[in-house]
């Protein structure tokens, strides 16, 4: 890999190490905040980002990584499912009742989403341009 194909960048080891202190610092004030220290993380990183004080081409390419090897990061929970899976067999039925209707409204609400954001941005390109 050349220097320009990295991952290990200066900007990405900054994303990781605000990360770090975040998670350190909410296990110090909270003690069980382990459990959810990613949501906290990702919060975080929306407040810096919203703010300014980090900037979406310092962690772009993280998190053009992290996507990429997104699959991957599911396998040990998909190897958990199948070794358990005749204990979930009960649960099947309630399962799909609750998975399916979620599902559809986690799409409903991405595309409507996606829509307004797009309407948003050609708004805004259109008000520049007049």
């Amino acid at each position: 890999m050349s220097g320009g194909d990295s991952f290990v960048k200066k900007e990405n080891i900054h994303a990781i190490s605000v990360s770090i202190r975040a998670h350190i610092g909410f296990l110090l004030c909270r003690g069980s905040a382990a459990r959810c220290a990613s949501v906290y993380g990702l919060l975080l990183l929306l407040l810096a980002l919203c703010s300014g004080i980090v900037r979406p081409e310092q962690v772009r390419e993280t998190g053009l990584f992290l996507t990429g090897i997104f699959p991957l990061l599911f396998v040990p929970a998909a190897a958990g499912v199948m070794e358990l899976w005749a204990e979930l067999g009960v649960m099947l039925l309630p399962a799909v009742i609750a998975i399916v209707p979620v599902t559809v409204l986690v799409f409903a609400a991405a595309g409507r989403t996606t829509q307004a954001l797009i309407h948003r941005k050609e708004k805004t390109q259109n008000e520049i341009s007049v």
